[in-house]
């Protein structure tokens, strides 16, 4: 099998229902998504399928696009107000950073209950630096500050069957970024709602 089909393979992460809702989203709980308006996608060849797999590189675009632009986020040229990125492991465990990306955690980073513990950055889950093969990242960072602000994150099983893979892929990255745009939606109703307060 070559390694251009066994990314395409892997990269289905087709699993029993127990583990198709195995979604975990780390993010810092300081930073004001609703001040988010735009973004550039940025790409490391090593880690995403942009080389290896151009088809399902662009379907993981188009998807995390299309949801970004339903929450009134939209994609920049220059000057974005945050990087976007996404990485994919299908053969080996995969980094819990990303020296190409180079952002930074924030002090105010919270890490999803999935880890079994409440740490401080930048203390890391008690399973290591790494995330288990078959897992797919997404992840935003200011472009000023250079500092992560949201990840998402799915591991799965994987399967041979390329139909099944691509709906899988969908249905993954949609909602991992439905994830997002509700935790931005939910802030603006917040401050919408801060001034009745007073």
């Amino acid at each position: 099998m070559s390694r251009r089909i066994a990314l395409c393979v892997g990269l289905l992460l087709l699993a029993s229902p127990s583990v198709a809702g195995d979604i975990h989203i780390d993010f810092d709980k300081d930073f004001d998504f609703s001040s988010v308006h735009s973004y550039t996608w940025k790409d490391d060849p090593k880690t995403s399928l942009s080389q290896d797999n151009p088809f399902f590189h662009e379907r993981i675009l188009e998807v995390v696009d299309a949801r970004l632009y339903r929450a009134g986020i939209k994609k920049a040229e220059s000057a974005p107000d945050i990087y976007m990125g996404y990485r994919v492991s299908t053969s080996t465990d995969l980094s819990l950073d990303s020296p190409f990306f180079g952002y930074g955690y924030p002090l105010g980073w919270y890490w999803d209950p999935y880890w079994n513990s409440v740490w401080a950055t930048p203390n890391m889950p008690s399973g290591g630096r790494t995330y288990t093969k078959g897992t797919l990242l997404i992840e935003a960072w200011t472009r000023e500050s250079n500092t992560l602000i949201w990840r998402g994150s799915s591991t799965g099983a994987v399967t041979t069957d390329y139909d099944k893979m691509s709906k899988r892929i969908f249905k993954l990255v949609g909602q991992i970024a439905d994830r997002w745009r509700d935790m931005r939606e939910d802030q603006e109703k917040e401050k919408a709602k801060a001034p009745a307060s007073h």
